[in-house]
Order: structure tokens, then sequence, then C-alpha cells
């Protein structure tokens, strides 16, 4: 089965809501995001228009509870404390079609292997999602999710 792959992260959800282009392998393609689907208009040699529509996966019960659930579940590392270190971990994983996830691994490093180790401990530890879809078909895809560690007390 081929794998679409698509990354996304919280962020570029958001960057999609006002953006109008979609940029991919040094090409960009007239895009718009409505009703939690993205539209892409793909041309190809001459003339012709493709038009793909993608509904990215989504946490179980919404993007707001997603950042409620790693809210609630992360543990500062008790390591860093003292230093009061901050970075970001992004984290890559397979949404599949029955919205388990697999492939679980770090992208970018936060620059401190206790946040990195926290921010797969949290992914690995989410429900199942809503599968992402294709032109209205089931299909696993490759999403990127940021997790940001801020000291406070």
């Amino acid at each position: 089965m081929k794998v679409t792959r698509i990354f996304l992260s919280a962020i570029l959800m958001l960057t999609l809501c006002f953006g109008s282009m979609v940029c991919h392998a040094q090409k960009c393609h007239p895009a718009t995001y409505k009703d939690g689907e993205l539209a892409i208009e793909k041309y190809e040699s001459g003339d012709s228009i493709e038009k793909i529509t993608i509904r990215p996966p989504k946490f179980e019960t919404g993007l707001e509870d997603l950042y409620q659930y790693i809210a609630d579940s992360l543990q500062y590392p008790e390591a860093l404390k003292s230093i009061q270190a901050e970075g970001t971990t992004i984290v890559q994983f397979m949404v599949n079609t029955d919205g388990s996830l697999s492939d679980i691994t770090i992208v970018k490093k936060s620059g401190y292997d206790e946040m990195d180790d926290e921010a797969l401990r949290i992914v690995n530890s989410f429900p199942e999602w809503k599968a992402g879809k294709k032109d209205g078909e089931v299909i696993p895809i490759l999403t990127q999710l940021p997790i940001h560690f801020t000291y406070s007390e």
C-alpha cells in the first residue's frame, strides 16, 4: 500500500488556515483549507490539473484536547530543573488506517535526551486517532508533532 507522506503539526495546521499555497519538494501548489480538509491543486504536465483533497488525521477528540492531553501528561524532566532547560522535540509517527500509531521516532531533538525521552513517552501513550483520508479513502498518513518543554515552578 502506498503511504501518503504528509507532514502535519499543530503549528502547520494553524498556518494552513491562513495560507494559500502548499509547498513540498521545492514545488508549490494552490491550496485551500476548509472544514478540516486541505484541497490541493496539483499541476501536471501541460494544462491538466489534478485536485487532491486530504483530511489530516486527528486526535480522537480534537486539537484542543490533544494540547490538553500533552499538558496533563507531560512531566518536566527532574534532571533538567536545576538548569531550567527549555526545548522542542519533534516526534514523527504514522497514523494507520485503523487510527493506531506506529513508526514513532524523533525527527528533531531538543538537545536534551530527557526531553526527547519524555516526548516519546507521551506520544506512545496516545489513544487511537481518527485516520486521515485522501479523496475520501482512509489512508495511513505520516504526521509530525512538536512537543514544547518550558520550565515553570
